[in-house]
């Protein structure tokens, strides 16, 4: 059996995941560090940034570099929560299209 799902092939996933730009936000917040001042310090575009800290925008692996670099937070938990996030999107909005597909058998 397939550690990735289970008996009846249905995916085992987590809730929908938290984008990591609001994961982000909260954690400038608690540190009393507006998001502007790390955009700055990062040379990142403010309004993008902002975009990003509210969800709108992901968190390419270069932008968590940078943010790793300007505070410590770390970039690979950033880049993993984009990940799980951007999974989560598409099993959602591709939910019609991939109950169509067929599963099939292969041997282990």
């Amino acid at each position: 059996m397939d550690p990735n799902y289970i008996e009846d092939d249905t995916p085992v996933v987590m809730a929908f995941p938290r984008h990591p730009g609001v994961v982000l936000k909260a954690a400038l917040a608690e540190r009393s560090l507006p998001g502007a001042t790390l955009a700055g310090a990062i040379g990142a575009e403010r309004a993008y940034f902002t975009r990003m800290l509210n969800g709108q925008k992901s968190v390419s692996s270069s932008m968590a570099l940078k943010i790793e670099r300007a505070i410590g937070y770390p970039a690979q938990l950033l880049v993993a929560m984009q990940g799980q996030y951007d999974l989560a999107e598409a099993r959602r909005r591709d939910a019609a299209v991939l109950e169509q597909i067929e599963r099939l058998e292969v041997a282990a």
